[in-house]
């Protein structure tokens, strides 16, 4: 299949990446954010474009993916785009009004609390057939010893008849193999995590597309006496990607635990969630790459602060 766009909230990035490592294993060619965009990029166009070029849309859904306005506005580009989506669910909550107009008849895989069986069973549902793992070389052959004595014609006809029914059971008797669930099977769509089914049943989508709200948001750029911020703001504080400039020598963020320090010219390309930095890449005035921050998105941050705090020294 062609290239896959892997949706996530950055709670959730550790196991997102261990998904792609293992889909693109597999031959999967993967699209997955921060690694596939350029440094210095404008992350909203080229999260557009890999939703558009992208054949199918992979949904890291959890409880923290649900409150994220990121994903949601990721799933509406997806949808409106006509684009076959997979929600992966890691827990069982409920998706929310929004999400369930747009999921709630969609396919999807249920966290078995097995993630390499999970991780199989996507691949094999994006690929169509079971995914191939090399199976395990047989032992050296056991060697024959030599009889020392001739048996009786009592040993020698009850061997012959163990024999004999031990040929019947083989080839007429024994048990027909089970599938093998490990191959192939998916785990059954439902609204709490099934750990044992392991089948999905194809059927078509019918979710109507609607146009997507309209948002309050703007992309512009917010200028203050020790900063300035060009991107998306909203309700007054920088609320997803855009380009955060100093002034003058100030913290990176109040919350960064490593209270690190930026100095005037210096600027940070990334994502931001009412106006706290979730990551971006740390660039001097000189324009040379420092180091990549990941602070982690937070959608449960206060609102009741101003711009300049998010950087108070």
């Amino acid at each position: 299949m062609g290239k896959l766009f892997i949706s996530y909230s950055t709670k959730n990035q550790k196991i997102a990446k261990a998904l792609c490592d293992y889909l693109e294993r597999q031959g999967l060619r993967c699209w997955i954010a921060p690694r596939d965009i350029p440094s210095a990029s404008n992350y909203a166009g080229e999260i557009t474009r890999a939703i558009k070029s992208a054949e199918a849309f992979l949904l890291v859904y959890s409880k923290d993916a649900g409150k994220s306005e990121h994903v949601k506005n990721e799933i509406n580009l997806a949808i409106n785009n006509t684009k076959r989506i997979l929600p992966y669910c890691l827990d069982d909550s409920p998706y929310d009004d929004d999400l369930e107009y747009y999921l709630a008849t969609r396919q999807r895989i249920a966290s078995s609390g097995d993630q390499e069986q999970d991780f199989q069973n996507i691949a094999t549902f994006l690929l169509g057939h079971p995914v191939e793992h090399p199976q395990e070389k047989p032992g050296p052959a056991v060697p024959k010893t030599e009889k020392t004595r001739k048996p009786g014609v009592l040993y020698a006809v009850v061997g012959a008849l163990l024999l004999i029914a031990l040929c019947a059971w083989f080839f007429f008797l024994r048990p027909a193999p089970q599938p093998n669930p490990a191959s192939g099977g998916i785990p059954v769509d439902s609204l709490s995590v099934d750990t044992t089914a392991l089948v999905v049943k194809e059927r078509k989508d019918t979710v109507k597309t609607q146009t997507p709200p309209v948002r309050t948001d703007t992309k512009t750029t917010k200028d203050t006496t020790a900063d300035t911020f060009t991107g998306t703001i909203k309700n007054g504080y920088p609320d997803g990607y855009g380009t955060y400039t100093f002034k003058k020598s100030r913290r990176i963020d109040m919350h960064d635990p490593g209270k690190r320090v930026a100095q005037a010219g210096d600027y940070i390309v990334g994502e931001w969630n009412n106006g706290h930095l979730n990551y971006g890449e740390w660039y001097g005035s000189d324009g040379v790459k420092k180091e990549f921050i990941e602070l982690g998105d937070n959608a449960d941050f206060q609102a009741d602060h101003s711009f300049a705090k998010c950087v108070k020294p």
